[in-house]
């Protein structure tokens, strides 16, 4: 699939999906087959109530009960609510990876990648609301014990870098032109992240357009810069016939082809 793809336009679309992919550390040992599939069912469960009810009011008991478990089934698989709430944000992340890789890739310049990015980054918060709003809430809402925000700002600014470099990449093969690599990539994620407040207020909002417009917006400001075309005429001289037809709707009422001045005194009968 990446065949023809500049290798290091691959490579920072792969640290880009491993950085969604990876899940976090947990010390555990490899569960088996049962306990996956109770931990996924439990961790599904916390998406779709934290998508409905907010993640303040998403409790254990809440969650085990749409779960169909007992609360203590809950803490086996997670050792508290802020556990349950890490996984649930690991999980998304990985799944917006999965999406958006291979349309990503599927593509061979940057303008196609570029867009791809942002097509397939808005396409799964289509495809896939609930997971995006429990993710929004959690991101803008959610507290460890100490009272502090469990991702922040550094949580970003880490899926920024392979966005950044993607788009460094192509400004040195000449397909991007000059700008800032960092502050475009801040850019384009804060108008991908501003959809799902968005989405908060506005149920039948149209991600699709909303996708398409911001690709076609990025993709015109990150092309190289080019002189202007020569007109190749001599000061004085008239413009196409476009020009010709705009002047000629914007003569005062009278003029029949004299000169400027002429015809504004025979307009104002003098």
């Amino acid at each position: 699939m990446t065949i023809g793809l500049p290798s290091g336009a691959v490579d920072h679309v792969a640290q880009l999906s491993a950085l969604l992919c990876s899940p976090e550390a947990t010390g555990r040992t490899e569960p088996t087959f049962t306990r996956t599939a109770r931990r996924a069912q439990v961790v599904a469960s916390a998406i779709d109530t934290i998508a409905e009810v907010g993640y303040e009011h998403a409790s254990l008991a809440l969650i085990a009960e749409r779960a169909g478990a007992s609360k203590g089934v809950v803490t086996y698989h997670f050792k508290d609510r802020e556990d349950l709430v890490r996984a649930v944000f690991t999980d998304v992340l990985a799944r917006i990876g999965h999406y958006m890789e291979p349309r990503i890739v599927a593509e061979s310049t940057g303008a196609g990648m570029l867009r791809a990015y942002i097509e397939s980054n808005l396409g799964f918060m289509r495809d896939f609301r609930n997971q995006v709003m429990a993710v929004h809430e959690i991101f803008v809402n959610a507290r460890d014990r100490k009272g502090e925000p469990l991702y922040d700002f550094d949580t970003l600014d880490a899926m920024i870098v392979p966005l950044q470099e993607l788009l460094a990449h192509f400004q040195a093969t000449g397909e991007f032109g000059e700008f800032d690599a960092r502050s475009v990539a801040f850019a384009i994620r804060g108008a991908i992240d501003s959809a799902p407040p968005r989405m908060v207020r506005e149920r039948n909002l149209d991600l699709d357009q909303y996708a398409s417009e911001l690709a076609a917006a990025f993709v015109r400001a990150t092309r190289p810069e080019r002189p202007p075309r020569p007109t190749g005429r001599r000061a004085g001289e008239p413009g196409d016939a476009g020009e010709r037809r705009v002047s000629r709707r914007f003569r005062p009422a009278g003029h029949r082809g004299r000169a400027p001045a002429q015809g504004l005194r025979a307009h104002r009968g003098g």
